[in-house]
């Protein structure tokens, strides 16, 4: 498996929080004009009273949805995929739409009641069909036994979910995602996924920068050695 061919496919960040601003004219004149602001033009932009959806189109497509769930509680989800640049270029670009999204609710300090965050990235492997270096690569097995199955085996892999460490302070749920990519077999898809469950105290802010580098931080020191990808 070769790490320097990681290719960035998608990278999300969500919040779920309290209050939310209304979604009415205003605010959405607002967020528009601070993203533009910030360098990030909106093409498309659609919506209800209780849900804004916004898409920038180029470079690449970035889009953004502020939403009442149940009020008081709504949502701010920001999301791109097939993204060309590194996730240096998401993470920036992130931390400029939640602060648009700052100035244009004009509310009352914020609650997060939960976050979650995740970046998948595909590699590219030495032979045919990535799954073949699971199997045998990362879990030792022999091929004969997925005979037992009766059917050629297309692809698979393995998921991990693994529990918050409660003596940290914003512990996470970490779930991780190892499989070959069934629209090209010979490349493995890693997901790397965390998931904040605890609500912060109101007023603390929205990080998305912090959310995106600790998810980087493990995939890096944690994911890509346990399934022992090195450079070619």
């Amino acid at each position: 498996m070769d790490i320097s061919s990681k290719t960035l496919i998608h990278a999300g960040i969500n919040f779920i929080m309290i209050p939310m601003p209304r979604i009415d004219s205003t605010f959405k004149i607002n967020i528009q004009r601070f993203l533009d602001e910030a360098g990030i033009l909106i093409s498309k932009m659609s919506g209800t009273e209780k849900e804004l959806v916004l898409v920038r189109e180029r470079p690449e497509i970035l889009n953004i949805k502020v939403a009442l769930l149940e009020p008081p509680v709504g949502q701010l989800l920001i999301v791109k995929s097939t993204p060309q640049k590194t996730i240096d270029s998401f993470r920036d670009e992130a931390e400029n739409v939640v602060n648009a999204f700052e100035l244009a609710a004009q509310t009352s300090p914020r609650q997060i009641i939960k976050k979650d965050a995740a970046v998948r990235h595909l590699y590219e492997t030495d032979g045919e069909h990535a799954f073949q270096e699971i199997w045998e690569g990362i879990l030792e097995q022999q091929p004969e036994t997925l005979k037992k199955f009766g059917h050629q085996v297309l692809g698979g892999g393995l998921r991990f979910v693994l529990s918050p460490e409660l003596q940290e302070e914003d512990p996470a749920v970490i779930e991780i995602k190892i499989e070959s990519f069934l629209k090209d077999p010979s490349k493995i898809f890693v997901e790397t996924q965390y998931t904040w469950e605890r609500p912060s105290q109101p007023g603390v802010q929205l990080m998305p920068g912090v959310m995106i580098q600790l998810i980087c931080d493990y995939s890096e020191q944690i994911v890509e050695k346990f399934f022992g990808g090195q450079d070619a």
